[in-house]
């Protein structure tokens, strides 16, 4: 961001617009733009600097360009495509800005302005529930986003593949209006998840996931006192199919117990890296991953699918702590996902 007065923000913007005639670039962003202000000129600074890069340029360019921006106003609604603010450097993508990103929805529909829910960074370990979280707010609001991705990074997440595939499907069926108005009501709740899959049919089919997040922390309790802790987990309709995801933080964790509304138990002997993560997404295997979702390791899970009854369910989850380092309080992650199985699009 260059302060400057009058004058020299116009060399600025005309030397940003050579540089288009020359090169053949068609997209810009002016983030920052309120830099301008520095002329003392206001609004109107900002006005005189987006123009003077609208007039500098070739007729080619001005007859197909993509020009965003991190804010608007009444002038800038004639030059821009669209406005796509929300930064993802200060958190994952739940929680960077998030408020700030939905309010704005409201804000481009009544400016007649295309939906964008702004920047994400995808790195190497970035989750298939966290694009999948991000998908479902696109097809919400029916909103185009940027995705920030450098090669290590996509290297790097050994799901990378897996991840790309799904923003392919999701954006598919979002440009073709395949979601309906009641179903992009429900998605616009943040606190619903849903997955998008292609059949065997070929058709798509979308499932809705109840997410119940826990943190199982190693205790220190009396003799014979238990160390497993309680959950509870609501299922929305009957025979509700559950994945399950652990995650070691802090320290190893040596053998998962489970016992789901005090009948069904399930032991898994496995050793969970720190850092490493179990998933089980149904069938008889759950599969263990690094921190970057490399496949570490296949494992049996011994009951085979569980199905829950509608209505509370309680889970007990326990596990064995290896050693931690001074001053941290390891804990394993534990989330339940129970499933509303497959309204087809």
């Amino acid at each position: 961001m260059f302060l400057g007065d009058a004058a020299l923000n116009k060399e600025i913007s005309e030397n940003v617009a050579d540089l288009f005639n020359e090169t053949g670039v068609r997209m810009l962003d002016f983030d920052g733009l309120e830099g301008a202000h520095s002329t003392g000129l206001g609004n109107y600074g900002e006005a005189l600097f987006a123009q003077a890069w609208y007039d500098r340029l070739n007729k080619d360019l001005k007859s197909h360009f993509v020009l965003g921006a991190s804010r608007s106003g009444h002038y800038f609604w004639h030059l821009y495509s669209r406005m796509n603010w929300g930064e993802p450097w200060y958190a994952g993508f739940r929680e960077s800005q998030t408020e700030y990103r939905m309010l704005n929805q409201k804000y481009f529909k009544r400016n007649l302005m295309p939906g964008m829910l702004g920047w994400f960074k995808f790195t190497a370990g970035t989750t298939l529930e966290d694009i999948e979280w991000l998908m479902t707010r696109s097809a919400a609001y029916n909103a185009g986003f940027c995705l920030v991705m450098d090669l290590p990074a996509a290297e790097g997440n050994g799901m990378c593949h897996k991840l790309l595939e799904t923003i392919r499907l999701w954006e598919t069926a979002r440009l073709k209006g395949q979601f309906s108005a009641e179903i992009c009501a429900r998605m616009k709740d943040l606190n619903t998840e849903f997955r998008l899959e292609k059949g065997a049919d070929e058709q798509l089919y979308l499932t809705e996931i109840f997410s119940h997040k826990f943190k199982h922390a190693q205790k220190v309790r009396q003799p014979g006192e238990p160390l497993y802790s309680t959950f509870s987990v609501n299922s929305p309709v009957p025979q509700s199919p559950v994945e399950l995801i652990v995650t070691a933080n802090g320290a190893d964790l040596n053998t998962l117990k489970w016992e789901i509304n005090r009948s069904k138990q399930i032991r898994m002997n496995v050793v969970l890296k720190k850092g490493h993560t179990l998933k089980y997404t149904g069938g008889t295997e759950a599969v263990v991953y690094d921190a970057q979702w490399h496949v570490v390791e296949t494992v049996p899970f011994p009951e085979g699918q569980i199905l829950l009854p509608e209505g509370a369910n309680t889970f007990l989850f326990d596990t064995r702590f290896g050693s931690a380092d001074a001053g941290v309080e390891p804990f394993a992650q534990v989330e339940i996902r129970v499933l509303d199985v497959g309204r087809r699009l």
